[in-house]
């Protein structure tokens, strides 16, 4: 593998460059922050923070686009929820990004979640399963991470008493996430693989 240096699925799906390249990056940038959109409407409320289909959306993403397409994706849809969009799950605007909604912690995750993916798609790991899975629980981590820490500002309020921030904040979520990773490691390295050969001939 060579340092952040493999091509990522749509390097090989849809090969430009120059102009053409920069007209195909900014298609993928708008076309991920919608999908993300769409698949925070897709919910299902346990708690104050619902389950989604957003994870798995993001680490597809991440493992086509590459870190920097995935980086700028994930700051694209934060900037249409923070002008008031409705795009988050359960609304928009600044104050719901800024701290005002439980999930703001799980929304700061996406950027360092969607470019480690990227990053570990770039190092080769997408055409492994198991190396890809490896990196999709390791992001999980790094999403999980500021959930929490955000999370745990709430100890104390009538929905979260000591004790509980677990219970709400990550147990609900990890049979969930498990299978998205599952779905996730099927399908990327498939891709892939189709691509390549329907690239070759």
């Amino acid at each position: 593998m060579e340092r952040l240096n493999a091509p990522t699925f749509f390097d090989q799906a849809i090969p430009v460059s120059g102009n053409n390249a920069l007209v195909r990056n900014i298609l993928l940038v708008v076309l991920g922050s919608l999908l993300l959109a769409i698949s925070a409407q897709t919910k299902f409320p346990i708690g104050p923070v619902p389950i989604t289909l957003q994870t798995l959306v993001l680490m597809v993403m991440g493992a086509t686009f590459g870190w920097r397409l995935a980086g700028m994706t994930v700051i694209l849809y934060w900037l249409e929820g923070i002008a008031g969009l409705p795009v988050f799950a359960t609304g928009g605007g600044a104050p719901y990004f800024f701290g005002a909604s439980p999930s703001a912690g799980f929304l700061w995750g996406f950027l360092p979640a969607a470019m480690f993916i990227g990053a570990a798609a770039q190092w080769g790991m997408a055409r492994n399963p198991i190396m890809l899975a490896g990196a999709m629980f390791v992001a999980h981590v790094i999403l999980y991470i500021p959930g929490l820490a955000w999370g745990a500002t709430f100890i104390g309020a009538s929905w979260l008493p000591e004790g509980e921030l677990l219970n709400v904040f990550m147990n609900p979520f990890i049979i969930g996430d498990s299978i998205k990773i599952v779905m996730a490691v099927i399908l990327v390295p498939v891709a892939y693989k189709a691509v390549e050969s329907f690239r070759k001939g």
